[in-house]
């Protein structure tokens, strides 16, 4: 079965950006199964909690996705808060990083926006 790639974006949507946070800390980069309807004693709920397993196999059910890792999340909040305007050292404390971290991303993702890649 081939597996549904799932932003940050689309799980902070569904389920909030603390759980997306936390979910993608615990299983970030692994490939996941969500149940096809709802199911309270399943793995998901258990790890989840009932709310956020429902959510899920409301949206996702039936289908194999793989989650993204915190370092993508931590990636797209430093590109939302540029956008909102905060300069990088206020991103590195809001984020618990570094402000070199945060100018290296910025530098990186506007490398990529210019740049076509090439394998």
């Amino acid at each position: 079965m081939t597996a549904l790639e799932v932003t940050i974006d689309t799980i902070t949507a569904e389920l909030g950006e603390k759980m997306a946070h936390w979910l993608a800390q615990q299983f970030g980069g692994q490939r996941i199964q969500i149940p096809d309807g709802y199911d309270k004693t399943s793995a998901l709920a258990r790890a989840l909690g009932v709310n956020a397993a429902r959510v899920l196999s409301q949206r996702f059910g039936g289908s194999v996705i793989d989650l993204p890792t915190v370092y993508e999340h931590r990636r797209r909040e430093i590109a939302r808060l540029r956008r909102q305007g905060m300069n990088p050292l206020a991103i590195a404390r809001q984020l618990g990083v570094t402000e070199r971290y945060v100018c290296d991303v910025l530098a990186e993702q506007r490398y990529r926006s210019t740049h076509v890649l090439s394998d």
